[in-house]
């Protein structure tokens, strides 16, 4: 970053009112349309090592290293010339003088397939400055500026395999150092080009501990509605804390909002504290100096709005794959490999099999067919990861790495099998619906939206790990419909994962909007009869569970199992019927103060009452009848005989519980 003027700070009541008028032209203008999960596919593709790589092995930041003139600051020009050219951008060295000397702008343009006059702007500079601690040397510049330009680099290899309605160029200037020489010139020059925005990244890899996590973002106020846009996306995608700045013109965003085009600089939030600032320590050599995971999310956050403001589109490489042998793998058929967004839409089927083998990275398509006519097969590897919008088809799908599925707006539905050791990772706002018999997987994630088994017969869902977004707040959904689950966590890990699921099947059910409408485990087919079906949950364990052992749905299970099933509700032992068994499990958890489904706490209310009683009263009339009520009543062991006095004193509080448990001692003592 130059050297100049301190940043402005702007009045909080001028601030808010300009902030109010932005909101309103916002609504009124509309927002560009471009799905959100689009925007995610393409910033999951920026990656930190990548970043790094740029960083620390092709930008001359190493002890010694100097890009303030002399050769390596023009290898550094040539490096990034020559990156640009590989990615396919339209590249050019723009010239200009200073000092009686020629120096050179690197510009890529990745033109737009819609709107291409529209024009969006990256850049940073690739000088470094000379040494203020007086040495004359030019200082290796990694924070100012390689971490932009690596920034810079990593935006140009990810997105020029995108497709844009508008126009982005991605460009690396040369003197800013000296006055925003270089920046100038370029302004200058397209002053009269529809520049609808341009973000300058300008130090962005010194992030200590104090005020962790934040970034800052300068601009003047007529740049107001592009800062708040670029803060959005700051936020969302970053996961950073964007905090809004005044004017500051000391990095070249600022010839470009002087010739009137609204420009922003991205900046660390302790830029002005950093210690190593137009030193000769500023390299990545300096221990403990560089963030490379913080500069990663100043990227990808960069990566959103230009995402969003240029509008990617879904791209029109679609593949089609039946062959009915031989395999369809990664370094054959995924062109090009390991680039973003490189299959729009991939079939697979008539016996067809592709394949992501091990160690090829994230793949990237962004709808899946799996089985469109007569079945295909899908397998991806341990340690791969196959990323897409949306899956259907009715084939198979073998996963021992990773499956990521993003299903948003229109849901998508997939009624083949699924196995394998990986896992499932369903993140976008949509539904992925699952209509095969059976699901298998090492791991669930459903880190946004729904996943809901929704098969015609009992479906099965088997996982070695579940997780839900928010935690004890879930703030997505798993909808098991009229499903089993059975989780296999292992002896020692099974009672917190009763303990967690419980609470998020106690989250969906109880819900402040009615039962069964909230996130967390959930079950429609309990939504549409409340009272009567519910979702219960156990520890495969005999009489302390249920006593299951050997098979739940057509799958052998153990003492290392936790089971769900959609049933009725006091179905206590999960047998799939109300009956004298279960009546006896209510009476006991009441008297003994059990909790859990198998206790009888039908309702996940924390303790066996009177609505627990209600709810398998009315289940059992539904399935029985009343007369066969009273038959099975007389079957019921001499203890559960108490029911009336328990449902009774569970109505009157802790002095009726206090009275059903002197009857049940009494009996007991006859």
């Amino acid at each position: 970053m130059c050297r100049g003027a301190a940043p402005a700070a702007e009045g909080v009541g001028m601030y808010c009112r300009r902030l109010f008028l932005a909101v309103i032209c916002a609504i009124c203008a509309g927002a560009p349309d471009c799905p959100g999960d689009l925007i995610g596919t393409v910033v999951g593709q920026i990656s930190e090592s990548t970043y790094r790589d740029y960083l620390d092995n092709r930008l001359y930041t190493r002890t010694d290293d100097e890009r303030l003139w002399g050769p390596q600051h023009d290898l550094a020009r040539s490096y990034i010339y020559g990156a640009f050219t590989s990615f396919g951008l339209s590249t050019s060295l723009q010239p200009f003088s200073y000092n009686s000397n020629t120096y050179y702008n690197v510009v890529g343009v990745h033109a737009g397939s819609v709107t291409p006059e529209r024009i969006y702007i990256v850049g940073a500079h690739y000088d470094s400055a000379v040494d203020r601690d007086g040495s004359g040397r030019g200082v290796p510049g990694a924070d100012d500026n390689a971490s932009g330009t690596a920034g810079v680099l990593e935006l140009a290899r990810v997105l020029s395999q995108c497709n844009f309605e508008s126009t982005v160029v991605f460009i690396a200037f040369d003197r800013e150092e000296q006055g925003l020489i270089g920046s100038k010139a370029y302004a200058a020059a397209h002053k009269t080009d529809d520049i609808r925005g341009m973000v300058s990244m300008d130090m962005i890899a010194y992030n200590p501990v104090t005020n962790h996590d934040k970034a800052s973002i300068y601009g003047r106020a007529s740049s107001l509605p592009l800062k708040q846009s670029l803060a959005s996306a700051v936020t969302t995608w970053g996961g950073l804390a964007p905090v809004i700045q005044g004017q500051l013109d000391a990095s070249d965003h600022a010839p470009f909002e002087a010739q009137g085009f609204q420009a922003a600089l991205l900046i660390e939030y302790n830029a002005f504290s950093n210690p190593y600032y137009h030193r000769l320590s500023d390299t990545v050599d300096t221990p403990g100096y560089i963030d490379y995971a913080y500069a990663t999310k100043m990227v990808r956050s960069v990566a959103a709005f230009l995402a969003e403001q240029a509008v990617v589109r879904v791209p029109s490489f679609n593949r089609s794959w039946q062959a009915a042998s031989g395999e369809w793998n990664v370094a054959d058929n995924w062109l090009p490999v390991g680039l973003p967004l490189s299959v729009s839409a991939l079939t697979i089927d008539n016996g067809g099999t592709a394949r992501v083998p091990s160690l090829s990275g994230t793949v990237e398509c962004y709808s899946l067919t799996v089985g469109a006519n007569t079945g295909g097969t899908l397998i991806v590897e341990s340690y791969s990861e196959l990323a897409t919008g949306a899956v259907s088809g009715n084939g198979s799908i073998i996963v021992n790495g990773s499956l990521r599925v993003g299903a948003d707006g229109a849901s998508a539905a997939f009624s083949g099998t699924i196995g394998g050791t990986g896992e499932l990772i369903k993140h976008g706002n949509g539904t992925w619906s699952l209509a095969g018999e059976r699901v298998r997987t090492g791991r669930l994630a459903v880190e946004a939206g729904a996943v809901a088994l929704v098969g015609s017969s009992q479906p099965v869902l088997e996982a070695g790990e579940l997780d839900i977004a928010g935690g004890g707040s879930p703030a997505a959904t798993l909808d098991l419909g009229d499903g089993l689950m059975i989780l296999r966590a292992g002896h020692e890990a099974r009672g917190e994962v009763l303990r967690r699921t419980t609470a998020w099947i106690a989250a969906a059910r109880n819900a402040p909007g009615g039962l069964w409408q909230g996130s967390g485990v959930t079950s429609s087919v309990a939504r549409a009869q409340p009272l009567l079906k519910g979702l219960a949950i156990a520890l495969n364990e005999g009489a302390d569970g249920a006593p299951l052992y050997g098979e739940f749905g057509g799958a052998s299970v153990d003492g290392d199992c936790v089971l769900l099933r959609l049933t009725w509700n006091g179905d206590a032992d999960l047998d799939g019927d109300v009956d004298a068994a279960d009546y006896f499990r209510i009476d006991q958890g009441f008297i003994n103060g059990a909790t859990g489904w198998t206790g009888g706490d039908f309702d996940y209310s924390g303790m066996v009452d009177g609505a627990d009683y209600y709810l398998i009263d009315l289940a059992f009339l539904a399935q029985h009848g009343g007369q066969k009520k009273a038959v099975a009543a007389s079957a019921i062991p001499e203890p559960a005989g108490l029911l009336l006095l328990a449902g009774i004193a569970a109505m009157l509080g802790p002095a009726g519980r206090a009275m059903a448990a002197g009857g049940a001692r009494r009996s007991s003592a006859r």
